[in-house]
C-alpha cells in the first residue's frame, strides 16, 4: 500500500492501466491494492455480464481504442504515446 501511495504522490497520474491512460478516461476499473477485495471484484464482474450497459460501453471504448491504434505498428504508436506521456508529466 505504501509503495502505491508513494507512486501516486511522485508520479501524479490519473490511471495505472495503459488502456485508461491512452483513452484518458476509466475504461477498465482499476482495482489495485486496497481497492481490490472480493466485493469490489464481484461488483465489477457483475456489471460486465452480457446485456449490461457498462459492458456495452466498455466494448465500444475498446473499439475506439482499436481505431485509434490501427491495425499495424501498434506497438510503435503505443511506445510513442508512452514517451509523450512521460515527457508531459
Amino acid at each position: 500500500i505504501i509503495s502505491m501511495l508513494i507512486a501516486w504522490l511522485v508520479v501524479r497520474i490519473k490511471y495505472i492501466s495503459l488502456v485508461n491512460l491512452i483513452m484518458d478516461k476509466e475504461v477498465v476499473k482499476e482495482l489495485i491494492q486496497f481497492k481490490l477485495n472480493p466485493e469490489s471484484l464481484y461488483n465489477e464482474v457483475s456489471i460486465l455480464l452480457p446485456g449490461e450497459q457498462h459492458r456495452n460501453e466498455m466494448l465500444s471504448d475498446f473499439q475506439k481504442l482499436r481505431n485509434m491504434l490501427g491495425e499495424s505498428d501498434v506497438s510503435i504508436r503505443v511506445a510513442e504515446f508512452i514517451v509523450g506521456f512521460i515527457n508531459q508529466n
